[in-house]
C-alpha cells in the first residue's frame, strides 16, 4: 500500500535484460519492480549501513582521473560491489569519482579510448571559478568547464598548455575560436629563426604556408558544416548549419559569448530557447 502505481509481470517482459518469468503473475509496486529491473532479485542486501565519506576522502584515487576532486558524488569500493555485473575486486578500497564510476559501470574500465564520449564531473561550489587571471567575470557565469588531457574541441586547437585549468564559457569559447585566451590578440605565427640564411629552407616554409591557406579556402565551407559545441551529438549531421554573429539575437538570448561559433539547428535552437548549449 502507499504506491501510486503498479505493474503486473507477464513473464515475457525483457525489460532490464532480466528472467521475468520467474515473477509471472505478480503484481509489484514500482519500488519492487526497479529494484528487480537493476538488481534481478527482489531480496534487498543485508549489511551494515556505510558511513558517509569526509571531506579529505572525497577525492577520486584513479591516477586517470581529469577532474579528483570535483563532483557530488564519491563511491568507495567495497569487496560486495556487484554494479552493473562487473568485476570491481581489482578496485576494493579505492575511491571513485561519479565520471570514473559511471565509466567502470559501463565499460569494466577506467581507461577511456580516444574517441570515447567522456562524462562530464559537475563543477561545483568553490571550484566554480574562471582560472584565467585576466577574465572580466570569473565568478559570475552560467557555465564552467575544466581543460583535461582528453579536452580536443576545435580544429587543431592545442589545448596541452590548458590542462588542469577551469574555464568560464566566455573564456572557453574565445580560446575555441582564436587558440589564445587574450582578446584582441591573434595567435602567435611560428616564424622562421631570425638566424637562418638556408633559402632553401625559407622557400619550403613559404610554399607550405601557402598551400596551407588554399587548403583552408578549400574547405571553408566543410568548416561551417560541423558544430563547435563540444558536447553536441551529432556535429556533422544536421539540415542547417548558423554562424553566430554580433547581430545574432533569436529568443531575446544573449549571444555575445557564443559569438564566432558554428552551431548546428539543434544546439542554435537550444541556445534560442534557454540561452544554453548543454542538454537540460
Amino acid at each position: 500500500a502507499g504506491h501510486s502505481k503498479y505493474i503486473k509481470i507477464d513473464g515475457v517482459s525483457k525489460a532490464g535484460g532480466r528472467d521475468w518469468s520467474p515473477l509471472a503473475g505478480r503484481l509489484l509496486c514500482n519500488a519492487c519492480y526497479y529494484y528487480y529491473n537493476k538488481k534481478g532479485t527482489l531480496v534487498r542486501a543485508q549489511g551494515p549501513r556505510k558511513d558517509p565519506l569526509s571531506e579529505n576522502q572525497k577525492r577520486c584515487t584513479f591516477k586517470g582521473c581529469a577532474a579528483p576532486t570535483l563532483g557530488k558524488y564519491f563511491f568507495q569500493i567495497d569487496d560486495s560491489k556487484r554494479a552493473g555485473g562487473k568485476d570491481w575486486s581489482s578496485l576494493t578500497g579505492e575511491v571513485l569519482c561519479e565520471a570514473c564510476y559511471n565509466q567502470f559501470i559501463k565499460r569494466g574500465t577506467l581507461e577511456r579510448t580516444s574517441n570515447q564520449k567522456r562524462t562530464k564531473s559537475k563543477i561545483i561550489g568553490e571550484d566554480r571559478r574562471c582560472t584565467f587571471s585576466h577574465c572580466s567575470n570569473p565568478e559570475g557565469a552560467r557555465k564552467y568547464i575544466q581543460i583535461d588531457a582528453g579536452t580536443r574541441a576545435g580544429e587543431g586547437r592545442d589545448w596541452s598548455q590548458m590542462h588542469g585549468q577551469i574555464l568560464c564559457g566566455a573564456c572557453y569559447n574565445q580560446y575555441l575560436r582564436k587558440g589564445t585566451l587574450e582578446r584582441g590578440v591573434r595567435a602567435p605565427e611560428k616564424r622562421m629563426h631570425p638566424d637562418d640564411d638556408d633559402h632553401a629552407a625559407h622557400e619550403e616554409h613559404q610554399a607550405k604556408v601557402a598551400a596551407k591557406a588554399a587548403q583552408q579556402a578549400a574547405s571553408q565551407v566543410s568548416v561551417h558544416k560541423r558544430c563547435h559545441y563540444q558536447f553536441c551529438d551529432n556535429p556533422t549531421r544536421s539540415v542547417h548549419f548558423f554562424e553566430v554573429d554580433p547581430n545574432t539575437a533569436p529568443g531575446g538570448q544573449d549571444w555575445t559569448p557564443i559569438t564566432g561559433m558554428v552551431l548546428c539547428n539543434a544546439c542554435y535552437k537550444r541556445y534560442g530557447k534557454t540561452g544554453s548549449l548543454e542538454h537540460p
